[in-house]
Formats: structure tokens, C-alpha cells, sequence
């Protein structure tokens, strides 16, 4: 509860209505921290889709899938 000065005289309406806007402002808080994580997850699927869209990741990809066949084909005869 807000804390009165000395020569202040409690006055419950004022403290009530400081405590509505403290709430208020952490709610404001904590939405706007979600907003920066959404925004910032936005960015980093932009960027990943930049990269998977990309000729040299296609490139890569295409000669690599061989190699993960194979060992794909290599695990499962393991028992995996």
C-alpha cells in the first residue's frame, strides 16, 4: 500500500487509485514484453526463411540428402 508523508492524511480513494494504475502499468509491462517476443519470433522465421529459400541452401541440401539417406538407411539396419 502507497505510503502516506507524515503531514499527508490518508486519503483511500488516492491510494486505491495509485494501486489501479501500478497494476495497470505492470500489466502494460507484460504485454509489451510479449509483443518483443512475438516480433522477435517473427524476425527470426523471416530470417530462416530467407536462408531455406536461398539457392546456396538448396544447393547444399540437394547434395547432402545422399549422405543423410545413407545414413538413415545405415541406423535403421542397426536396429535404431
Amino acid at each position: 500500500m502507497p505510503q502516506n508523508f507524515p503531514d499527508e492524511t490518508p486519503d483511500p480513494a488516492r491510494d486505491a487509485r495509485q494501486l489501479e494504475l501500478i497494476d495497470r502499468i505492470i500489466g502494460l509491462q507484460a504485454e509489451v514484453a510479449h509483443l518483443r517476443a512475438e516480433s522477435s519470433s517473427e524476425q527470426v522465421q523471416m530470417v530462416l526463411d530467407e536462408i531455406h529459400g536461398s539457392a546456396t541452401w538448396r544447393i547444399g541440401r540437394a547434395v547432402m540428402s545422399p549422405l543423410f539417406l545413407f545414413r538413415r538407411a545405415i541406423g535403421r539396419g542397426n536396429g535404431k
